[in-house]
């Protein structure tokens, strides 16, 4: 199964049963990768995954993978982005 299949069984997963994802696109998101080797110290390197980028009318989603088996998807309605900022910038949700 390619990387844009397994996506889009992991979006139909996420998305409502009235959702209907519009377009896609293969591109890279850029991570930060949490932790150094010292416990719980961040190391603030930035590690670019490579996965599918799509929309619905209720959302954006992100499917990638660091390895095959250690997939990341991220699943943002709409209604929960409250800013947009241009240019690189670190990436939060907060679910109030």
């Amino acid at each position: 199964m390619s990387l844009k299949e397994r996506a889009t069984k992991e979006f139909k997963e996420k998305i409502d049963s009235d959702e209907e994802i519009r377009e896609s696109i293969l591109t890279y998101y850029e991570c930060e990768s949490g932790f150094s080797g010292l416990v719980g110290v961040p190391n603030g390197n930035s590690v670019p995954i490579r996965g599918v980028l799509a929309y619905t009318e209720k959302s954006l989603l992100f499917y990638g993978e660091v390895f095959s088996n250690l997939p990341i998807v991220l699943h943002i309605p709409f209604n929960k982005i409250r800013e947009i900022k241009t240019g690189k910038q670190i990436l939060t949700i907060q679910d109030l």
